[in-house]
């Protein structure tokens, strides 16, 4: 696999949403190539914190003035 063809598969491959054939291919390219397999754990440490960080930007209570 070339790294064109990875990165255009590697947010799936954060998101753990790749077929088997396509998460292998992806797999054995990143063992090889560390460009693509820092863009992938950037991609998987974001994919992991965007839950806290929505959970944060969200109020636990909505305003009381919020109408439908």
């Amino acid at each position: 696999m070339e790294c064109a063809s990875a990165r255009l598969l590697l947010e799936c491959a954060a998101l753990g949403v790749l077929v088997a054939p396509e998460q292998a291919a992806v797999e054995q390219h990143i063992q090889t190539c560390p460009d693509c397999e820092a863009r992938l754990r950037a991609l998987t440490t974001a994919m992991h914190a965007l839950p806290h960080a929505l959970q944060a930007a969200v109020p636990r209570q909505l305003p009381t003035d919020l109408h439908e």
